[in-house]
C-alpha cells in the first residue's frame, strides 16, 4: 500500500528531477549499524530558498524546512525528521498580511520566544536508537571537526544525564510518539550569533514536537513544556495571548526597545490556527493550510537585533578583506627588498634609470592586480564596505573597525587585530559589538555620531508614520514579461491612474525625460505607473529620490503627501538562464509589431538576443534586506515568468485592491481590461535597435559557439572548492564583478578559423546551434591562479553530436568562472588547465571535487565590440 510518505517522496524525487536547477535536492546519510541497531539510509531535502516563497505555483510538494526521509528494508519510506513548515514575517507574503492574519487566524494566539542560535532535530531511528541533526546535515561524529550536529548531541547527552534519562528512554518514547523534538542550540562558548547567552541559559532550548507526517501537525506548548521538564531540556518562552489586537499591541510596545524586561529579544514565533469554518474573503489570499491546522508567522524587532546581525556580516566582510591586504601587504615588502637588491645590481651594471622605473612598475602590477593601490607608504588600507542600511550607528560602526583593523594615523589610533581573532569562527562577537557600543558612550564616540547623523543628509521613506495619500507602482522586469500589457489592464480598469512609459519618451535622453514625467504625474495623480523596466537598483533609487522631493518638505511649508512604493517584481531568477531567455525571445515574437522598439515582423527571425540576454544578467532581483533603495519600498508583489497575462492581472488586483481601499472590479470588467491589453498597440513608434546579423538563424554576428551552462556559476565554484586560498580568490572575483556572465564551455571560436579542421568544425556546430541541442556534463575539479578561476569538465555529451570525436586530442573543456582584474583576459581560464596538463606551474592550484552534473545547450555567443 502507498502511503503518504511513499507520495511524499516520489513528489520530492520528481521535483528534483526537473531541470539542471531543481526547486529541491536530496543528500544522502547513512546511519552505520550498532549492536543493537540495523543500518539507516536518510536523505536530508532541502529547497531552494526562493521555493518556499512560490509554494503552491510551483513542484515544491511541502513547506518542510528539515526534512529528512528513510527508505525502510520493505522499500517504503517514512519520515524519519521533521521540521517546521517554513513561516514568514508579518507581510512578507500575501497570506502573512495583516488581512489575511485576520480572516485566517483564531485564539488563542501563542508567542514564543524566537531564541537565536541554531536549529536541532532529534529524533528516533528504532525504539532503542535516535538520530541528531541540524537543519539539513547528519551527526556525523568527525573528531577534527565540531558541526552543529556534533554539539547538538554533546549537548543532549548533558542535559539527559542531568535528568537521570537514557537515549533509549528518549528513543522509545519518541519512537511511541512518532514525532521530532525541534531545538534552538544557544551556546556562546561554541558559537556566537546575535545575542548573548550566559551560562545557565545555554544548551538545548526545546521549543516543538512536530508529527513525523507530510502535513504539519505539533504539540501543544502544554506539551512541549512538560517533555522538556522531564527529559532537563530548556523550555522555550511564550505568552499566551486571546486576540489578534492584544498580540498587535503587546508587539508593538516590545518593538520599542526590542527588549523584554531588559533582555534583547530577536522576535516572536506565533502559533496560530486556521478557523474550521471560514469564508474566502475576496482580494485576500489565504495560507496553505487545511482548517483546523495549526500555522505560524513570526514578527521580528529591527532594534536592536537586525542592526547587530548586519554589524556582524559587516564585520566578516571586513575580515575577508584584510586577509587579502595582509597578502597585498606581503608581496609588497617582498618586491621591495626585491627590487632595492636589483636596483644595486643594475647601478652596479649600468642599467638606466628607465629600466629601473619599468621594472619597478612591473612590481606592482600584481598588488593592483588584487584591487589595492600603493603611494609612498605602501599597500593602502581598502575602502570602507558598501552599507546596504544607512543607519547612522552602522555607518559609524563600520568607520571604527576599518580604524582598528588597519589604524588611523590622523585620529591617533593604532591597528589592533586581537579585538578581530576568531569572529570568523564565531568567537568574539559580542564582545567586539559592546566593546564598540562603550565606544559611542564616549565623548569621541558621542562626536562620531553626530557627525554621521550630519552626513546621512538623505531621510529614510519609512520614517514617515502619516497615512499614506498616493502610491508609486514600479515594476522590476525585463522585456517580454508583460509588465506593460499589465499596466494597460490596471489603467483601463482604474483609468484615474497615471500609465507613464519609458518607451514612449521620444528625446535623446529618455531617462531624465522620463523620470521628469512620473514626477509630474505623481504631483497630479493619486496612483501613478512607472512603465520600464527598472532592473536596476539605480532605477528604484531614482523613484526613491521622487517620492523624497514628493513627499518631503515643499518650498511653500510644510510636507508633501505620503507616498507609498509598490514594486510589481516578475521572478526572472526562478528558471534557468536559457530557458528565460527563450521564453521571453518567444513572447516578443508573438508580440510582433506592437511595441515601440524592439518589434519583429510577420516573417523576420528575432533579432534582439544580445539585448535580451543582457537585460537578464544584468537583472537585480528585488530585495528589501540587501538593496538600500527596495528597502525603501512599502509592498512588493511578485509574479511567476510562467503566469499569463489573466494571472497576473487576478494577483495584481488581489494585491492592490485592499491595499488602496479600492472596490474591486467586476469580472466583466476584468475581461474587457485583458482584452484591451492583448490588442494593446502603441502610438508611438521608435527606430529599431541596430543588430549585428550573420544569418537569419544565428540571430546577431558570432565570435564562438559553446555549451551555454544554467547555473550561477560563482555560486557552484563557492559550494565545491575547499581551499582557502581558492574561496579568498573567488571572493576577489565577485568583489570587483569579473563573474563570467554567460558560463560556458567554449567549442570553436572565430580566431581559429584559419585553422581547416577548425573550420570544419565551425559549420558543424554552426547548423546544430540552431537548434540548440541538450548537452550534460560533470564538473570534476577547480583550477585557479591569482588571475582568474575555471572549473574542469568531463564526460562532456551532445543529444546530437559526438563532441569528443568532433574536438580530438588537445580539447580541454573548462567553464571560467571568472578573472579577478581587468586586465586579465578570459582565455587565461583554458591556460590554467594547459599549464596543468603540462606538469604545472608555479603559481597555479588545482583541487578534485567529488563529481557535479550540469546540463546545457549549444549556443551562438558574441563579444559585443
Amino acid at each position: 500500500m502507498h502511503s503518504d510518505a511513499d507520495e511524499l517522496a516520489d513528489k520530492l524525487q520528481y521535483a528534483a528531477s526537473l531541470g539542471p536547477k531543481p526547486l529541491v535536492r536530496s543528500t544522502q546519510y547513512t546511519c552505520p549499524a550498532t549492536d543493537s541497531d540495523r543500518e539507516h539510509e536518510l536523505f536530508s531535502w532541502k529547497a531552494l530558498e526562493s521555493a518556499y516563497r512560490d509554494f503552491g505555483s510551483t513542484t515544491l510538494p511541502t513547506l518542510a524546512r528539515g526534512l529528512f526521509l528513510e527508505q525502510c528494508p520493505d522499500s517504503h519510506w517514512r519520515v524519519a525528521v521533521r521540521g517546521y513548515d517554513k513561516f514568514f514575517n508579518v507581510g512578507e507574503l500575501p497570506w502573512t498580511r495583516p488581512q489575511a492574519i485576520a480572516a485566517y487566524s483564531q485564539g488563542p494566539y501563542i508567542l514564543t520566544h524566537k531564541e537565536n542560535g541554531c536549529i536541532i532535530f532529534v529524533a528516533a531511528l528504532s525504539p532503542r536508537r535516535i538520530v541528531v541533526t541540524s537543519k539539513h546535515s547528519l551527526y556525523l561524529n568527525e573528531p577534527d571537526r565540531v558541526s552543529h550536529a556534533d554539539m547538538g548531541r554533546r549537548w543532549l547527552e548533558r542535559h539527559l544525564g542531568k535528568a537521570n534519562k537514557t537515549e533509549e528512554q528518549l528513543a522509545a518514547e519518541l519512537w511511541e510518539r512518532n514525532q521530532t523534538a525541534v531545538f534552538e542550540l544557544c551556546d556562546d562558548q561554541f558559537e556566537e550569533h546575535v545575542l548573548a547567552y550566559p551560562p545557565e541559559r545555554s544548551g538545548l532550548h526545546l521549543h516543538g514536537l512536530n508529527d513525523n507526517t507530510e502535513a504539519f501537525s505539533t504539540a501543544s506548548m502544554d506539551e512541549v513544556t512538560e517533555f522538556a521538564g522531564r527529559y532537563g531540556f530548556i523550555p522555550v518562552r511564550y505568552k499566551i495571548i486571546e486576540t489578534l489586537e492584544e498580540v498587535e499591541s503587546f508587539a508593538t510596545e516590545v518593538a520599542k526597545t526590542g527588549s523584554i524586561a531588559g533582555e534583547a529579544i530577536e522576535g516572536f514565533v506565533v502559533r496560530t490556527t486556521m478557523p474550521a469554518n471560514v469564508e474566502p474573503v475576496p482580494g485576500v489570499v489565504p495560507p496553505p493550510y487545511a482548517p483546523g491546522q495549526a500555522w505560524f508567522y513570526k514578527i521580528k524587532f529591527d532594534e536592536p537585533y537586525l542592526m547587530y546581525r548586519q554589524w556582524r556580516e559587516l564585520t566578516k566582510t571586513m575580515i575577508s578583506t584584510k586577509a587579502q591586504w595582509d597578502d597585498a601587504v606581503k608581496i609588497y615588502d617582498d618586491l621591495q627588498r626585491k627590487h632595492e637588491s636589483d636596483a644595486q645590481e643594475s647601478e652596479a651594471s649600468g642599467a638606466s634609470k628607465g629600466q629601473i622605473r619599468k621594472e619597478r612598475k612591473n612590481m606592482y602590477s600584481s598588488i593592483v592586480s588584487k584591487g589595492f593601490s600603493v603611494d609612498s607608504d605602501g599597500v593602502c588600507p581598502p575602502a570602507l564596505p558598501k552599507v546596504k542600511d544607512q543607519r547612522v550607528e552602522t555607518l559609524v560602526y563600520v568607520k571604527w573597525c576599518h580604524d582598528h583593523m588597519y589604524g588611523n594615523r590622523a585620529r591617533g589610533i593604532e591597528a589592533s587585530p586581537e579585538l578581530f581573532e576568531g569572529f570568523a569562527d564565531g568567537h568574539g562577537i559580542i564582545a567586539l559589538r559592546d566593546r564598540f557600543l562603550a565606544y559611542l558612550d564616549t565623548p569621541d564616540g558621542a562626536a562620531a555620531l553626530a557627525a554621521a547623523k550630519r552626513d546621512a543628509g538623505k531621510g529614510d521613506l519609512r520614517d514617515d508614520t502619516r497615512p499614506f495619500e498616493k502610491t508609486l507602482i514600479v515594476p522590476i522586469a525585463v522585456p517580454g514579461t508583460g509588465k506593460t500589457a499589465l499596466a494597460v489592464a490596471l489603467h483601463r480598469l482604474f483609468p484615474a491612474w497615471a500609465h507613464v512609459q519609458s518607451d514612449d519618451v521620444q528625446t535623446k535622453r529618455t531617462g531624465p525625460t522620463f523620470l521628469r514625467n512620473v514626477e509630474s504625474a505623481l504631483r497630479d495623480k493619486t496612483v501613478v505607473i512607472a512603465d520600464r523596466n527598472n532592473h536596476l537598483e539605480q532605477h528604484r533609487e531614482e523613484f526613491v529620490d521622487i517620492v523624497r522631493r514628493v513627499s518631503g518638505p515643499q518650498r511653500g511649508g510644510g510636507l508633501g503627501p505620503r507616498v507609498r512604493l509598490v514594486a510589481l517584481f516578475w521572478r526572472v531568477d526562478e528558471l534557468p538562464t536559457a530557458d528565460i531567455h527563450e521564453l521571453l525571445a518567444q513572447r516578443i515574437v508573438d508580440r510582433g509589431e506592437r511595441h515601440q522598439c524592439l518589434r519583429v515582423g510577420e516573417k523576420e527571425t528575432f533579432a534582439y538576443d544580445a539585448i535580451l540576454r543582457r537585460f537578464i544578467t544584468e537583472l537585480v532581483p528585488f530585495d528589501e534586506k540587501s538593496t538600500p533603495a527596495d528597502a525603501q519600498f512599502s509592498e512588493c508583489i511578485s509574479f511567476s515568468l510562467l503566469n499569463s497575462l489573466e494571472d497576473n492581472l487576478h494577483a495584481a488586483l488581489d494585491a492592490l485592491v485592499p491595499m488602496l481601499g479600492l472596490e474591486r472590479p467586476a469580472e466583466e470588467a476584468v475581461r474587457g481590461a485583458l482584452e484591451s491589453a492583448r490588442q494593446y498597440a502603441p502610438t508611438v513608434r521608435k527606430a529599431t535597435p541596430q543588430t549585428s546579423v550573420r544569418d537569419p538563424n544565428a540571430i546577431y554576428k558570432t565570435s564562438y559557439i559553446g555549451v551555454s551552462v544554467a547555473e550561477c556559476i560563482d555560486e557552484l565554484a563557492g559550494k565545491l572548492v575547499s581551499s582557502k586560498h581558492a574561496k579568498q580568490v573567488l571572493e576577489k572575483i565577485v568583489a570587483v564583478h569579473r563573474v563570467v556572465p554567460n558560463p560556458h564551455v567554449t567549442l570553436v571560436h572565430q580566431f581559429e578559423m584559419e585553422n581547416e579542421d577548425a573550420q570544419r568544425r565551425w559549420d558543424i556546430y554552426f547548423e546544430a546551434a540552431k537548434e540548440r541541442p541538450r548537452c550534460t556534463m560533470q564538473i570534476t575539479g577547480v583550477a585557479w591562479s591569482d588571475r582568474v578561476m575555471s572549473l574542469e569538465v568531463k564526460s562532456l555529451r551532445c543529444e546530437t553530436l559526438d563532441i569528443g570525436a568532433l574536438q580530438g586530442d588537445g580539447f580541454l573543456p573548462h567553464i571560467t568562472v571568472g578573472v579577478t582584474s581587468a586586465s586579465t583576459k578570459h582565455i587565461e581560464g583554458r591556460e590554467v588547465f594547459a599549464l596543468l596538463a603540462q606538469g604545472g606551474a608555479e603559481g597555479v592550484y588545482y583541487e578534485s571535487v567529488t563529481p557535479h552534473e550540469l546540463g546545457g545547450t549549444i549556443e551562438f555567443f558574441s563579444n559585443p565590440p
